[in-house]
């Protein structure tokens, strides 16, 4: 069950964000460089579906809002483990299989039945940053429940083996990860576990993507390699390349060095040196990407994006910029969601995590967009 406080909108709730946002406490308010110019939207950013105006911003597509306060601490999309990527965690171990890439190394990949039933549709969960397992991470477990009759698929990163859990990041991961990580190496690896899985007898035909963070940088290229009937894009939406999107949310001492660490990364694109817990290889391998270029190629699939206004990992306007995309191109199959008062895990000003109730929504989404997909 959704809260009534967290139920969505279907009408305009100007006057109920000025009460409510009245009524927030306004200890712990982000930074000052998080209001400035740099960080701000354009004028008008338009969705794909009808708008909504909620708080400061237009919103799109049956926005699903919630208004409370909260911010996070800069650029966790790149040097911490955020949603989808936490810590270890004791947790159910699906049944693991491999796969051998074209260069000769193994993917490891699990597969859980969940339901069991003869036909079922499968659902591909993709973590975010850092060299975790997916077997140690205990937010895999909670995202299943997104799809309870779903088949489950994770996919180990390049260098990272069953139950790794490094107690610090980038420091602690293997010498494979950090020479062979890229988000184009996971897409490769998600595409080919995905074409094997395609001949099995259990699969109904029915194919859903969900990423936070890193991983929903993964989903929105893979889409438009497999053409999955969903695919929900989590605190990770780039309507902008993505090194002018992560800038947007670094203190501006830090936002200062940005040139001179991407110049050093064009000199060197194959290097294992890390910048921001990542190798110059991953950087130069997604750091000109507009991903919402990759995602517009997914011409058949319904996507969510799920964004909260704070999030100080993913800016705001890279999402933004995202949903703006997807209208310029005459798109309808974009649904639009932004929480103007939460961080990039989904909690709030006051420290309280709303992720419980925002899976809940997601999850209705994903079965009413099967449903209605039924026929495809």
């Amino acid at each position: 069950m959704i809260p009534a406080s967290a139920n969505p909108r279907s009408h305009s709730v100007t006057s109920s964000s000025d009460s409510r946002r009245n009524r927030c406490a306004r200890k712990n308010s982000p930074p000052a460089w998080i209001k400035s110019p740099a960080f701000s939207s354009p004028s008008l950013i338009f969705g794909i579906r009808p708008l909504q105006y909620v708080g400061p911003y237009i919103l799109s597509m049956n926005a699903r809002v919630h208004i409370e306060e909260s911010y996070m601490k800069p650029w966790r999309w790149v040097i911490a483990l955020p949603f989808m990527a936490c810590g270890p965690t004791a947790v159910g171990r699906p049944v693991a299989h491999s796969s051998i890439r074209p260069d000769g190394s193994t993917i490891s990949w699990y597969l859980d039945r969940q339901a069991g039933e003869a036909q079922q549709p499968m659902l591909v969960l993709a973590q975010g940053s850092g060299c975790t397992s997916v077997t140690s991470n205990a937010n895999i477990e909670v995202s299943k429940k997104l799809m309870p009759s779903a088949v489950i698929v994770t996919v180990e990163k390049y260098g990272v083996l069953e139950g790794d859990a490094p107690k610090a990041f980038p420091e602690d991961c293997r010498a494979a990860y950090t020479a062979h990580h890229t988000i184009s190496q996971r897409v490769a690896d998600y595409s080919q576990v995905i074409a094997d899985l395609r001949k099995e007898a259990w699969w109904n035909g029915k194919l859903v993507l969900f990423g936070g963070s890193e991983g929903g940088a993964a989903i929105q290229i893979l889409a438009a390699e497999v053409h999955p009937n969903a695919a929900v894009i989590f605190s990770s939406a780039t309507g902008i390349p993505f090194r002018e999107a992560f800038v947007r949310v670094l203190p501006p001492s830090e936002a200062r060095t940005v040139p001179k660490h991407i110049a050093a990364i064009r000199k060197n694109p194959t290097s294992t040196k890390t910048w921001l817990a990542n190798s110059y290889l991953w950087w130069s391998d997604i750091m000109d990407r507009r991903l919402s270029d990759d995602a517009l190629r997914a011409t058949t699939t319904e996507f969510l994006v799920v964004q909260g206004q704070w999030d100080q990992s993913n800016p705001v306007i890279s999402a933004r910029y995202f949903a703006d995309n997807f209208r310029k191109a005459g798109r309808s199959n974009l649904t639009y969601w932004e929480f103007p008062d939460y961080d990039h895990t989904m909690i709030d000003r006051q420290g309280q995590s709303h992720m419980t109730e925002v899976l809940s929504k997601i999850s209705n989404w994903l079965n009413e967009t099967l449903v209605r997909n039924r026929t495809r």
